[in-house]
């Protein structure tokens, strides 16, 4: 699967985004405005997207020349410059050389100050590390069992919102890619998920290994995440209403987040 949660900025011309989601931004409001979209990932360098949103009579378009005054702080203070960068799969305009040590607060804050001097600023909690305790195989069967409590430490934030996510692979590339969970757990207690991997007809090829990724998310990304699905039937399917985005930053749309993950990859064909 993908390796961020991040909203790929095709989306905003509507053409589709993080795991293929399609969004209509002319859904999200009729007044211009900005949109940011960050996440904070332990031992990742700091990247963020920040674009305008036309009104909802104008054409949306990607402007990353947009000079936005950025700041984050995660222990101390630092700014993100504005350049163009690209990971292999995502594109930031607004990056910094540090990486997040989520050791270091707890919590992260974002402000910034766009071009038209307006303030934009959010905060988020940092998730518990993820942790699957067992992913095997048996039957065409794929089982990953994991404790929602685990790692919760005393004073922090529990956290407990998670996504497993199954990644295969073939001798093609990339065959089977599917989101499997969006949960929150309120009780403790060891859990285990279920997937029954497609036939090798229906795959198209024979996978030669599977990726199995749990990530656990702030309640106000999971919400994000949960929004952007429902955004996604809505566009599809007319007799659904629209439905706006959850975020948690003010003075702009979008989402400014951390979230863990644990990954582990099994090998189905050694040959």
């Amino acid at each position: 699967m993908v390796k961020r949660l991040t909203i790929l900025w095709a989306a905003l011309l509507a053409a589709g985004c993080h795991k293929g989601y399609d969004l209509d931004l002319r859904r999200m409001g009729a007044d211009a405005g900005y949109f940011v979209e960050c996440y904070c990932v332990p031992d990742e360098l700091f990247c963020l997207t920040a674009t305008r949103i036309a009104p909802i009579d104008q054409d949306q378009y990607l402007d990353y020349s947009l000079e936005f005054e950025t700041w984050i702080t995660a222990g101390e203070e630092f700014r993100l410059l504005h350049s163009l960068y690209h990971d292999g799969s995502y594109i930031y305009n607004y990056a910094s050389s540090r990486r997040f040590d989520p050791a270091a607060a707890d919590s992260v804050r974002l402000r910034m100050t766009a071009p038209d001097g307006t303030l934009i600023a959010a905060s988020t909690a940092i998730p518990p590390q993820a942790e699957l305790d067992d992913v095997r195989i048996e039957a065409g069967r794929l089982t990953a069992a994991y404790r929602p409590e685990a790692n919760e430490a005393e004073g922090r934030s529990p956290e407990r919102c998670f996504i497993l996510s199954v990644t295969g692979w073939g001798d093609g590339g990339r065959v089977l890619s599917d989101d499997r969970l969006f949960r929150e757990y309120t009780e403790s207690g060891p859990v285990s998920q279920h997937y029954d991997i497609p036939s090798e007809a229906r795959l198209g090829a024979p996978l030669d290994s599977v990726a199995v990724e749990l990530k656990r998310l702030t309640r106000e990304g999971y919400l994000y995440q949960l929004s952007v699905k429902e955004a996604q039937a809505a566009n599809r399917d007319p007799l659904i209403p629209p439905t706006p985005l959850h975020g948690n930053i003010r003075g702009a749309l979008g989402i400014f987040t951390s979230y863990t993950c644990d990954r582990r990859v099994l090998r189905l064909r050694t040959e």
